[in-house]
């Protein structure tokens, strides 16, 4: 954990160690003998920096584990008492680290391979516009939303305060060119808005309905450098092909390699 995350890791713990204080008296409870209070706040802290929202079950699933004498020595009804605590503490707007955009990218790429393939033929010529709504779906609820940035397009950005903190392009694959299309205008909106760096979701059929391999990047997460602009270009699989079927054709194509490498070698 770096130090930033620290901060606001304590800064949270202490926001619900004090809704857990106003709690307690507004009960009229008294007793804390064994210091558990400080370890609800804790419990709470780590659930929430995971989850963002700590349902009921997770919460009285660890919660309900640990051995206190706090529920005796208060009379009080543990589930009803951790029931209410917990809307109170769900409530706080609290300083926890949002994961990194680089990784919630990839989690959505994996996430779009392997269950959203079937989304992209309900209408093959808004491929485009569903990759993009789904994936504005996937992003956290608070901060993204689709912004127009000329000639009709619409990509996502994220806000802070009035001021754009990230841009994502999205694109289908259709050349190698309309790759470096997409890149190039990426690039100029981050100009526009005057950042360093930018992300670029790019839907593709690596291997089209004929098995016919596209030549797409080799790594499907990798980094672009483009006229001083340092962009994340993330691959997103969205082949039909069923993987048993992919599977033979790509070994084919290995086997078709060597084979002509042979052939090469054999020739000279």
């Amino acid at each position: 954990m770096s130090s930033s995350e620290s901060i606001q890791h304590e800064n949270g713990r202490k926001m619900a160690l004090s809704t857990i204080w106003e709690y307690n008296n507004a009960l009229g409870i008294r007793q804390d003998n064994d210091g558990f209070t400080i370890t609800l706040a804790s419990v709470f802290v780590e659930l929430k920096s995971g989850d963002g929202f700590v349902s009921i079950e997770k919460w009285l699933a660890v919660i309900g584990k640990r051995q206190t004498t706090f529920y005796r020595f208060n009379r009080i009804n543990k589930k009803k008492y951790l029931s209410g605590l917990l809307q109170k503490l769900n409530s706080l707007h609290m300083p926890i680290e949002e994961k990194r955009l680089e990784d919630i990218l990839e989690d959505f790429k994996r996430h779009v391979e392997r269950q959203q393939r079937s989304m992209f033929r309900i209408d093959p010529s808004r491929r485009e516009e569903i990759g993009r709504q789904l994936l504005l779906a996937y992003l956290p609820q608070r901060g993204y939303k689709e912004v127009p940035t000329g000639s009709g397009r619409m990509d996502i950005a994220s806000f802070e305060k009035d001021s754009v903190k990230y841009v994502i392009e999205t694109k289908v694959w259709y050349s190698h060119q309309n790759y470096l299309d997409g890149l190039d205008e990426l690039v100029e909106y981050l100009r526009t808005e005057q950042l360093d760096l930018g992300y670029y979701v790019v839907f593709t059929e690596k291997i089209d309905q004929s098995g016919v391999i596209k030549n797409i990047p080799s790594e499907d997460c990798h980094w672009e450098s483009r006229k001083g602009k340092k962009i994340l270009a993330v691959i997103v699989d969205i082949s039909h092909i069923p993987p048993s079927r992919k599977g033979r054709i790509e070994r084919k194509r290995t086997e078709a390699k060597i084979e002509n490498g042979q052939r090469r070698d054999q020739r000279s």
